[in-house]
This record gives structure tokens, sequence and C-alpha cells, in this order.
């Protein structure tokens, strides 16, 4: 096992199991995962956490710490997503990620009507992808802070 990966499972070891800060059951719960899964991942020998994980890992335990070990070598540093400041409610919210979940149902459709994806049809799919994140982000936290109207 390459090292970082024997670093990260360390890392995850000494937090989820040590720290005793944390119950693995209500991490896996709210990653939603499987307890035994989880305990997998954190065990020697066990499988490799797979990055496609760590955001639930991140949103499970709120713990710095996993995010900065992915950033160590790097230049980067995570800072917190700008909240919408527009007023808007879940009603508005969710219909733009609606709007733009049929944007890239749309650009699909498009892309593959000669059965292949080139590069500016997948440029231009990642983008209304990349789109449709947002809007679930900016309704995310207008749920999390409340804005119901």
């Amino acid at each position: 096992m390459p090292q970082i990966h024997t670093k990260f499972k360390h890392l995850l070891y000494s937090k989820l199991i040590e720290s005793g800060n944390y119950s693995l059951s209500d991490i896996a719960r709210r990653m939603n995962i499987p307890t035994s899964t989880l305990y997998h991942y954190v065990e020697e020998g066990g499988p490799t956490f797979p990055v496609d994980l760590l955001a639930s890992l991140y949103n499970a335990t709120r713990d710095m710490d996993f995010l900065s070990f992915i950033l160590n070598d790097t230049d980067m540093m995570p800072t917190p997503r700008q909240a919408s400041k527009d007023g808007k409610s879940v009603l508005e919210e969710t219909l733009e990620a609606v709007a733009a979940s049929g944007i890239v149902v749309s650009c699909v459709q498009e892309a593959i009507r000669d059965k292949k994806i080139d590069n500016k049809e997948q440029e231009k799919i990642v983008q209304a992808i990349n789109k449709v994140e947002k809007e679930l982000e900016d309704l995310k936290n207008c749920v999390n802070n409340g804005r119901l109207v």
C-alpha cells in the first residue's frame, strides 16, 4: 500500500477510533455507508479509503484535518463556500437546481445524438454539471440556514 494511503488510514484510525470523539456508527450513517465498511477502511490491512468519500467524511465529521491532509503538499487551502446573499427561498433555489439539471439532460441528449461525445461536448456537459452542483449547494445552504420563504 502506498505510503500516502497508510498515513491517511492512520489519520482515520486516530480520529475515528483512538480519540473517542466520534461514534463510528453515527459517522457511517451520515456518510450513508454501512458501519462495517467504514470500519474496514479504518482497520489495518483493510481497503484504501476511496477519495470520492472524502466529502462525505468531512460533512459527517466537520473535521478539517481530513481536508488538510489532502491539501498538505499543495499551495492550496480550504475556505468556506460563499453563501448566497440574494435571500432566495427554498422553492426558488429548488427551481434553479431543477432548471440546471434540465440543462444537463439537454446537453447529454444533444451530445449523444451521433453516439459519441467529443471534447467540446464533454466540456459543455461538465460545465452544466458544475452549475447543478452550485445550485444544489445554494439550496442546501438555504435549507441549513432555515430560509424557507
